[in-house]
């Protein structure tokens, strides 16, 4: 019995034993990994917004942190939002409240002046013709998207909230808001003013 095994099954060859360390190794490596990631501090961060003393009554606060990811949350009817699961640190912060009853592709422009006139597509023209601006008909059961400058939804479709108003477009990117804190493990209050 050349491999190393026994009759008595007291040892069962180099490759058993290869296979049980290799086993070991991999459970320890998962503990080790899932103890690491247990420990990675983590902040939540809660606070309002206001202008003027008035509250922020909806949109999104987003923090972009240390890790260089961003953070969200959005802000409620009385102006206050709670971002979770931050790693603590320095971070800058965003705040964008786009006009809750504009269309859809207006809101995703954030604070931009919804009634902007968006720039004419070309469209596919007739063989032999050069492209033009004019609507082409789409093929049949091709479902079309409302323009950019479509009229707003029906109240029922996005209800207006409630003391909106508009707030500087600067706020709408860490970049440019000048607002930022440094969070400390656990919770902070980080309160915001977009005057």
């Amino acid at each position: 019995m050349s491999d190393g095994a026994t009759v008595d099954g007291a040892s069962h060859g180099p490759r058993r034993r290869v296979v049980v360390i290799l086993a070991a190794l991999g459970v320890a490596g998962g503990a080790i990994g899932w103890a690491s990631r247990r420990r990675t501090p983590s902040t939540q961060v809660s606070g309002t917004v206001t202008s003027d003393g008035r509250p922020v009554v909806f949109g999104t606060v987003t923090l972009l942190a240390v890790d260089r990811r961003a953070y969200s949350a959005s802000i409620g009817a009385d102006g206050r939002f709670t971002v979770s699961n931050v790693p603590p640190g320095p971070v800058q912060i965003a705040v964008s409240s786009p006009d809750p009853t504009a269309p859809a592709g207006a809101m995703a422009r954030g604070q931009q002046d919804a009634a902007a006139p968006m720039p004419s597509r070309p469209t596919a023209a007739a063989p032999g013709q050069g492209a033009g601006t004019d609507p082409v008909d789409p093929p049949p059961g091709t479902t079309i998207a409302a323009p950019l400058d479509a009229a707003p939804l029906p109240a029922e479709a996005s209800p207006p909230r409630a003391g909106w108003f508009r707030i500087p477009g600067r706020y709408a990117s860490p970049a440019t808001s000048g607002l930022g804190a440094t969070l400390e493990p656990g919770g902070n209050r980080v309160d915001l003013r977009v005057d």
